[in-house]
């Protein structure tokens, strides 16, 4: 018998799965991106190590901080 296994999120996200994880529209998020105010992560292709991969990929965690660090009102 196969136990449950456990739900693994992603620790990279494209654009569109970080909007959906902050619930705004996917043009916000680029807009976010493009600024520089949520980091692409650039991971080296497989086929040549001195390029990257196309796909816009963003850290979870840079997503989460950038929740944290725009927050406003709450409990002090």
């Amino acid at each position: 018998m196969k136990s449950a296994a456990t739900a693994i999120e992603p620790l990279l996200l494209d654009e569109h799965q970080g909007a959906a994880l902050c619930g705004v529209s996917f043009w916000t998020f680029r807009e976010w991106t493009a600024s520089g105010l949520i980091p692409l992560v650039a991971p080296p292709s497989p086929l040549n190590h001195r390029r990257v991969i196309r796909r816009k990929l963003v850290d979870r965690r840079d997503v989460e901080t950038f929740i944290a660090t725009h927050k406003q009102g709450g409990a002090r």
